[in-house]
């Protein structure tokens, strides 16, 4: 992830980001792991949050896609469940492999950083995954186009 300050390039950071694939919840819904492509904004920050798979239907404790954490330096990006997040359980795959549930996973010194430099409202534009970020995903005056506008 490159971290840009006013056009500079300030930090370039090791990620894993969403696995990819789908699943289908015991109810039928379809569930994405790819981290969706586009323009996101920094929606809100919260020192700690609970994170649970329940969110979006996988509640079976049994199912490899499900978890129930508290998670540190959460930066949120969408409506629909994608943060910036400290995960100091997945460093190995930072820089290597896209392994999370969708958030773009960052080491504790990164994560840390990221959550005192940035702020509610600055731009986190996620490029070069088949999953695109729709109009009602985040902040709508960045997911569509000047066009469109």
């Amino acid at each position: 992830m490159k971290c840009y300050i006013d056009g500079k390039l300030v930090r370039d950071i090791p990620v894993s980001m969403g696995k990819g694939g789908t699943a289908k919840t015991p109810e039928g819904k379809t569930v994405n792991y790819w981290t969706a492509s586009g323009p996101h904004v920094l929606i809100s920050k919260q020192g700690t949050y609970r994170m649970t798979s329940a969110s979006y239907g996988v509640t079976d404790k049994n199912d490899p896609n499900y978890y129930d954490e508290e998670i540190q330096l959460c930066n949120r990006i969408s409506y629909t469940g994608e943060f910036v997040h400290m995960a100091d359980w997945n460093i190995s795959a930072h820089g290597n492999r896209n392994t999370s549930h969708g958030c773009i996973n960052v080491g504790p010194s990164n994560a840390k950083w990221f959550y005192d430099t940035f702020q509610v409202g600055d731009v986190v534009d996620v490029r070069n995954t088949p999953r695109k970020f729709g109009p009602g995903d985040g902040v709508a005056d960045w997911t569509i186009s000047w066009s469109n506008w």
